[in-house]
C-alpha cells in the first residue's frame, strides 16, 4: 500500500507537506504554492494512493463509512443522484452504504444501525421521515454522539445542514419559459394525489406566481380534473393556454389528454414540465421542462459532509435548475 512516505520520498519533500495537501479540511494557515499541490495530487493519483479509512477512524471510535438513505424509486433523478455521490465519494475515498427504502420502518431500521456501528456520517435523502419523534430522536442520538449529517432536498429542516433544489427558482424559470410564447393565461396544474404534493408543487407554484406576478401575467392555479379538461377544449392556436404541470409525469398525462381531443402540445397549447426525464425528450413533441442537477447534488452532498466529518461547520445550500426548451413551449 502507498503510503505519505512513498509519495514525499517521490517529490523529495517532507511528509509534513504531502500530508497538508492531502487532508480533507487542510489547514487555513499552511502555505503550500499551487505548484507544490499539484504535484503532490498527481503522484498520489500516478502510485495509487489510498487513504486507509479504516484504520484512521478507528483511532476515533468511529466508522470510517458514509451511510446514503434514498428514495426506493427506479427514476432517472435518483440514478444521477446516487453517480454523483459515488463518483465524489471514490475520489475522496470514502466507502458508502445505501439504503433505499420509503417507509418510516425502513428508515427507522437504517438510523438504529448506524447509531450502533458509529457511522463517521449519513447522507438522507427523506421527504418525511425524519419528522417523526421516533426518529427524530434516533438522528438527536446519532449526532449527539459525533455523527455527522447531511439531508438532502428538505428546506423544511431546519436542525440539520441541507442540500435541495431551489424549487421556487424552477418554478420562476417555467414561468418565464412559457411566457417567452404569450398566452391569452397561464395555469398552474396542481396534482393532490402527487406524492410530492406537499412539499414540492407548493414552492414550485409560488415561484410560478411570482414571475407571472412581477410581469402582470394572468395566471392561476387549477386541478388536474376537470378544468384541466375544459380549459384543453378552449385553447386554439391563436389563443392558446399556457400549462405548468408540477413535474413530468403529469404533463404526460396532460399530452395524453389533450391526444384523445385531438389537441397537440406546442400548437394548440403550451406546456412546461418539471424534472426533464429521459421521457420528456424522446416523445414527439419533446416536452419543454425544467432539469435539476442531482448528480451535481450527489457530489456537492459529499464533499461537504466529508470536511462537517473533519471539523467543518457547513452552510446549507440550494442549487439551481435549468430550463430544457423542446416544443411545447
Amino acid at each position: 500500500m502507498i503510503s505519505l512516505k512513498d509519495i514525499a520520498a517521490e517529490l523529495n519533500i517532507s511528509i509534513s507537506v504531502v500530508s497538508r495537501v492531502l487532508n480533507p479540511v487542510p489547514d487555513a494557515n499552511a502555505r503550500i504554492s499551487e505548484a507544490t499541490r499539484k504535484k503532490v495530487l498527481e503522484t498520489a493519483s500516478r502510485l495509487g494512493y489510498r487513504r486507509n479509512r479504516a484504520a484512521e477512524f478507528m483511532k476515533r471510535n468511529r466508522l470510517g463509512v458514509i451511510g446514503v438513505f434514498i428514495p426506493d424509486i427506479a427514476d432517472a433523478l435518483i440514478a444521477n443522484l446516487l453517480f454523483g455521490i459515488a463518483a465524489k465519494a471514490e475520489m475522496l475515498d470514502f466507502p458508502l452504504e445505501i439504503h433505499p427504502g420509503l417507509c418510516e420502518s425502513s428508515y427507522t431500521e437504517f438510523m438504529r444501525r448506524h447509531c450502533a456501528q458509529a457511522a463517521s456520517g449519513i447522507i438522507s435523502y427523506s421527504t418525511a421521515q425524519y419528522h417523526h419523534p421516533e426518529i427524530g430522536s434516533l438522528l438527536d442520538e446519532y449526532c449527539g454522539n459525533g455523527g455527522k449529517l447531511l439531508i438532502l432536498n428538505d428546506v423544511t429542516c431546519e436542525k440539520y445542514t441541507t442540500v435541495a433544489m431551489d424549487e421556487v427558482k424552477g418554478g420562476a424559470l417555467a414561468a418565464e419559459m412559457l411566457a417567452e410564447n404569450p398566452c391569452r393565461e397561464y395555469c398552474f396544474v396542481n396534482d393532490s394525489k402527487s406524492q410530492d404534493a406537499n412539499q414540492l408543487l407548493p414552492r414550485r407554484g409560488q415561484g410560478f406566481f411570482q414571475y407571472m406576478d412581477s410581469k402582470a401575467l394572468n395566471a392561476r392555479q387549477i386541478s388536474a380534473d376537470e378544468e384541466l379538461v375544459s380549459l384543453l377544449r378552449a385553447s386554439v392556436p391563436a389563443a392558446p393556454v399556457g400549462f405548468f404541470a408540477g413535474y413530468d409525469m403529469l404533463a404526460m398525462k396532460i399530452i395524453n389528454q389533450a391526444g384523445a381531443m385531438g389537441k397537440i402540445a406546442g400548437r394548440d397549447f403550451k406546456l412546461v414540465g418539471y424534472d426533464d426525464l429521459p421521457v420528456a425528450g424522446a416523445i414527439k413533441p419533446g416536452l419543454s421542462t425544467i432539469g435539476q442537477p442531482f448528480r451535481e447534488e450527489g457530489m456537492l452532498a459529499v464533499e461537504k459532509l466529508v470536511r462537517m466529518i473533519y471539523g467543518s461547520v457547513e452552510k446549507n445550500e440550494l442549487l439551481v435548475p435549468y430550463k430544457v426548451k423542446r416544443e411545447t413551449a
